[in-house]
């Protein structure tokens, strides 16, 4: 998966899919390109990657806040580049990180072969460069449970800045609705598709800029317009 510029207008851009049209979407991209789901999920973590280190090159300490979905896949991947890149990255998982399931366990298997530490949200210390919200994905429906707003709260009060995977944690895909709680991101890259919640209702407020990546296909939308970018 990579990103670059758009200098005009793209199919990917002219339309929102919906949660669910973005499940399905996944696994059509995944057999387009001829490769499994845990793939295009290793591609999406190091696309985080690359455009975290493009914002923030100086960034040396991490925050990776991971959840029980396949967001939190994205960000083991995220955390296993970054450590491997030298950066001091710290961990950690809402719930129980051995109940994670499918792709995402996998991903939580590799970081932890490379060395990886899974951390407690009491065990952060000193204030890190950047933070990455993987936390809770486009699945989220109902309400913010008052653990996963413990998280969002840590996250906002903290100074550094805030890299969404996909969309702000406590954000409604679908609607734009803040679900109780939401993170505020400075910069949200999402994948496959636009979500209508990314660019209506309380969206704008708490997404910061909004980039797309396309699977496979080498675009990229920008809320704040198509700009050149090294591919």
């Amino acid at each position: 998966m990579s990103i670059v510029g758009l200098e005009k207008p793209h199919s990917l851009t002219q339309s929102f899919w919906y949660s669910e049209q973005i499940r399905e979407g996944e696994k059509q991209a995944a057999a387009s390109a001829g490769i499994s789901l845990f793939e295009l999920m290793s591609r999406a973590g190091l696309a985080l990657f690359e455009l975290a280190r493009k914002e923030w090159p100086d960034a040396r300490h991490w925050w990776v806040f991971c959840g029980g979905g396949n967001n939190g896949g994205d960000g083991y991947v995220v955390a296993r580049l970054a450590r491997a890149a030298g950066i001091r990255v710290q961990l950690v998982q809402l719930g129980d990180a051995d109940a994670l399931t499918g792709d995402a366990a996998l991903a939580r298997d590799h970081y932890r072969a490379d060395g990886g530490a899974i951390e407690s949200l009491e065990a952060l210390q000193d204030s890190p460069d950047l933070i990455v919200d993987a936390l809770l994905g486009t699945g989220l429906k109902g309400e913010v449970r008052e653990v996963a707003r413990q998280h969002i709260r840590r996250i906002n009060d903290t100074a550094a800045p805030v890299l969404a995977v996909d969309l702000p944690s406590g954000l409604c895909a679908d609607t734009g609705r803040l679900l109780g709680e939401s993170v505020r991101a400075s910069l949200t890259l999402s994948f496959v598709g636009l979500k209508p919640g990314l660019l209506t209702g309380r969206g704008p407020d708490v997404c910061g800029r909004v980039w797309l990546a396309g699977p496979g296909n080498r675009v990229l939308y920008t809320s704040g317009g198509a700009r050149e970018s090294r591919g």
